[in-house]
């Protein structure tokens, strides 16, 4: 299965929600610059599902979880999209992409991720 072109990532053998494919973007983003993120999502053996596509953003301060949330299905493709802006306020440790939400054991694939910098912002 994909969105497009021939692969995509399945989300298998998960035991917990968060369990699922997961980038690394430290000092590839810089702060205080607006970014237009998505992705597309399909479930695999479930007819339909909670799904967030979500950034992981630790600083000194903590974590954040900003994200898009919604529902997936096992019939179509479902678009994820947002805008994010990492705050310029302390010292940024960590920063990760990465996809949530289906319950354990429920597979499902993820295509077309994309992290770009909204120039409408600029």
């Amino acid at each position: 299965q994909s969105h497009s072109g021939s692969k995509s990532v399945l989300c298998a053998d998960r035991t917990y929600t968060w369990n699922g494919v997961e980038q690394n973007l430290l000092g590839r983003l810089d702060v205080g610059v607006q970014y237009r993120y998505s992705c597309w999502v399909k479930l695999k053996n479930v007819s339909s599902s909670f799904f967030k596509l979500a950034f992981r953003i630790t600083k000194g301060t903590g974590k954040e979880y900003p994200g898009v949330t919604g529902t997936i299905t096992n019939t179509e493709w479902t678009k994820f999209e947002g805008t994010i802006v990492i705050s310029t306020t302390g010292t940024l440790t960590g920063l990760e992409i990465y996809a949530e939400g289906p319950a354990a054991n429920v597979e499902y694939w993820v295509d077309d991720v994309e992290v770009v910098q909204d120039d409408i912002f600029v």
